[in-house]
């Protein structure tokens, strides 16, 4: 690959614009956490609606990362990457102007299909424009910017839906998004070897691809329309989920016998260390999920806080993370050691988690602020340590591979964290209506909460009675409380396959 020498300027240049097209990407995956329950008032939106439009978001984007890198050898990085932010920018624009939860939805999975590869090729362009000596520290510099993005978005979020409109979690990428398209098309000149087209197209897993989404869409469709939209035992749910579980079945041996270059090589699953860190780096996505989408929600319908307050209530989390994110790497570079940091994270996670299902009704601040402090913790320990004991032990030709299937883990976890805490909030929630019969809550209420609107009613709470206000938030607050159990089991199978990841010299 041939690469014409960038300036000093020309290389500073063009890494802001890759931090910020990183920055908007990430504050975009959990941005919208403090501002949906406004939303789901205003769309009138379900449980489902919520939880979707933050996995169509991780989905899209998730499918987009392999095609995106194909197409920038096809295509040469700098149209790719033009055309990823344009893509993201019409996403944005969408959601932005959106008038009914469909067309939020549609936005959010345009919008993920322009982050998948303004993501990918953030790291891809930072390769090409650096020397080898100099790649570490600007892969830092990038991972850091998206890693405090990451635990700022809820805040920001929480802060432009109240003081504003919802609609400014979206309007606020617009700028970001005009500078770093203005200096990439200015500044970005890569003279890079172009693959055939024909040969390019064909190096790209599709069959993988469309068998991974359509799996993941029938198995949590499925479970969302179970005991709402449809009985449990019903043909809808039953075959839907039937399909998804068949499709994952076509997915592996796709990977196994099919793909020229398959989106999760099965020999990376073949090593019992190789196992250990994809079971975190599980672990760890869906906690990040859970905890990013579900606190802030806590925050705002069992407290009765506002989107600014439920913000300030998740500043544990977002000074802790953010701080963890930018000193981790340092302690793994100095010291060497990534086990014990991961197994110390991992810990945290369970712990934490088991004091997330002590949060009640009522306002508990040593659960709230120490669970929120441990979270943090665990998080930023387990965020890259695992995929730096991933590079020490892969041999130098699966780094791609490897670190391509680390992080279609990443986002699959994540999408499928936020459905299956729905689902189980929302069961809890059914299996309790019954306890709030003699309140004398209105009919509209209660079917809400029976057909999966639990979200989008609950600004009602605060204009009932005392002892009915009470009953409700209970009732809220358990069902958050057996969705926690759910990730404490989740955060102690991390924690097990800590002990079994590897040591390796790097």
């Amino acid at each position: 690959m041939e690469t014409p020498k960038q300036t000093v300027f020309q290389q500073k240049t063009i890494l802001i614009a890759l931090c910020t097209t990183s920055f908007v990407v990430s504050i975009d995956t959990f941005i919208m956490t403090n501002a949906l329950p406004t939303i789901a008032k205003d769309f009138g939106i379900s449980n489902a609606g919520y939880a979707w439009i933050g996995s169509a978001y991780m989905l899209s984007f998730g499918a987009a990362l392999p095609m995106w890198a194909n197409f920038s050898n096809i295509c040469g990085r700098r149209a790719v990457l033009i055309t990823t932010a344009t893509i993201f920018l019409i996403g944005t624009i969408v959601a932005g102007l959106s008038r009914s939860n469909a067309a939020l939805i549609a936005g959010r999975a345009v919008q993920g299909i322009g982050a998948g590869g303004l993501s990918v090729l953030a790291n891809i362009v930072v390769g090409d424009v650096f020397t080898v000596r100099e790649r570490s520290v600007y892969f830092g510099i990038v991972g850091c910017v998206a890693g405090v993005a990451s635990s700022a978005g809820p805040t920001v979020g929480g802060i432009l839906s109240q003081v504003a409109s919802w609609r400014w979690v979206f309007w606020i990428n617009l700028p970001f998004i005009g500078i770093a398209l203005f200096v990439l098309v200015l500044f970005l000149r890569l003279k890079t070897d172009h693959a055939p087209v024909i040969s390019g197209l064909q190096e790209i897993d599709w069959a993988g691809i469309l068998s991974i989404i359509g799996a993941t869409l029938m198995f949590l469709i499925g479970l969302q329309m179970g005991g709402t939209i449809a009985p449990w035992n019903s043909i809808r749910v039953i075959l839907l989920i039937l399909f998804g579980i068949i499709a994952y079945t076509m997915f592996v041996v796709i990977e196994w016998k099919v793909a020229k270059r398959p989106l999760m090589p099965l020999k990376l699953f073949t090593r019992v260390s190789y196992l250990a860190i994809f079971g975190v780096n599980i672990s760890q996505s869906f906690i990040t999920t859970g905890c990013t989408y579900f606190l802030p929600l806590y925050f705002q319908i069992v407290l009765g806080a506002s989107p600014i307050m439920s913000g300030v209530y998740f500043l544990p989390t977002t000074l802790v993370l953010a701080l963890s994110f930018v000193f981790v790497g340092h302690i793994v570079k100095r010291s060497g050691e990534y086990k014990l940091l991961v197994q110390v994270g991992a810990c945290a996670l369970v712990v934490s988690t088991g004091l997330f299902i002590h949060l009640g009704s009522h306002l508990d601040w040593p659960a709230m602020i120490i669970g929120q402090i441990l979270v943090a913790c665990g998080l930023g320990l387990t965020y890259r340590a695992p995929l730096i004991a991933l590079h020490a032990q892969l041999e130098e030709e699966d780094v791609a591979n490897g670190t391509a299937t680390f992080q279609l883990l990443k986002t699959l976890s994540q999408t499928i964290s936020v459905i299956l805490g729905q689902v189980i909030f929302q069961a809890k929630v059914q299996k309790q209506i019954s306890s709030l019969g003699g309140l004398d809550l209105a009919p509209g209420f209660l079917l809400a909460l029976s057909s999966g609107n639990t979200i989008s009613v609950s600004s009602s709470i605060a204009s009932m009675g005392i002892e009915q206000q009470g009953a409700v938030r209970g009732v809220l607050a358990a069902a958050f409380s057996e969705m926690w159990i759910f990730y404490l089991l989740i955060a102690f199978g991390g924690f097990v396959s800590s002990f079994y990841i590897a040591k390796a010299k790097f």
